[in-house]
């Protein structure tokens, strides 16, 4: 196992650059955690500018979602830094975790200021579902309930999106229009996000880069830079051959 240093440093603000301009929204700097005495994730240094998205691959197991836990505050790291947006970090989760007894716009309101609870019925709009806003999840479709999931974390309105596998329990065809639908509400609002997810073709469609994590033991990951390849389908060849092979500490390909 490596050793890890001892030590954390996590703040709630995106630091700014040497003259002044907007950093990064997300900035990890030698960040190292292990779980259960395993490394999973060593030295990872990674900044993610406002539009940018990064996939995150791996095996089961490799820590992917501790990574996004980890970024969003919800656990600590082992060692290293991580300057991140002050406020909510939303996140899109698998399953939508909608409260069954609120209508489609009350779940949104919930994540609301008292002030701005009106306007959760816009968010609604905006994924194409006005006319559900007094329907119960237990009355939608899974697609429509993930909408819903999507414009609550749109709500908040924060410059940092955490997506962690959400369309992996949907049919073909509505994955692929919800995915699509999300890389299109991320540009037009150029929010950052990072992106977990076990599909190629998901990571090349919706990222710009993707980190590849080798998980516990080695704790090694190698982050692929898309617009090195010539198409998406080049890209997902890419991350199907490094999922299959030993990756190297920090590098960046």
């Amino acid at each position: 196992m490596l050793t890890v240093k001892k030590g954390r440093n996590v703040t709630d603000s995106s630091p700014a650059t040497a003259d002044g301009a907007p950093g990064p929204v997300l900035a990890l700097s030698d960040v190292t955690f292990a779980r259960r005495r395993h490394t999973l994730l060593a030295g990872l240094d990674l900044r993610l500018a406002a539009g940018e998205t990064i996939a995150v691959m791996g095996r089961s197991g490799s820590g992917k979602t501790t990574l996004l836990r980890t970024i969003a505050g919800l656990a600590a790291p082992d060692a290293g830094r991580i300057d991140r947006p002050a406020g909510r970090i939303p996140f899109v989760f698998q399953d939508p975790r909608l409260l069954p007894w609120r209508t489609a716009v009350q779940n949104i309101a919930l994540v609301l200021d008292e002030h701005e609870k009106p306007s959760a019925a816009t968010w609604l709009a905006t994924v194409g579902l006005a006319d559900t806003a007094d329907a119960y999840p237990a009355t939608l479709s899974g697609g429509m309930r993930q909408r819903i999931a999507i414009a609550r974390a749109l709500a908040c309105r924060s410059p940092l999106l955490l997506v962690d596998e959400p369309f992996s329990h949907l049919d073909l065809v509505t994955a692929t229009a919800l995915r699509r639908e999300l890389i299109a509400h991320l540009a037009a609002t150029d929010t950052a996000a990072v992106w977990v997810t076990h599909d190629p073709v998901e990571a090349a469609e919706s990222a710009h880069r993707t980190l590849v994590m080798d998980g516990p033991e080695s704790g090694t990951w190698q982050i692929v830079d898309h617009a090195g390849y010539a198409s998406d389908e080049n890209v997902a060849r890419a991350l199907t051959s490094l999922l299959h092979e030993p990756l190297s500490v920090g590098v960046a390909r």
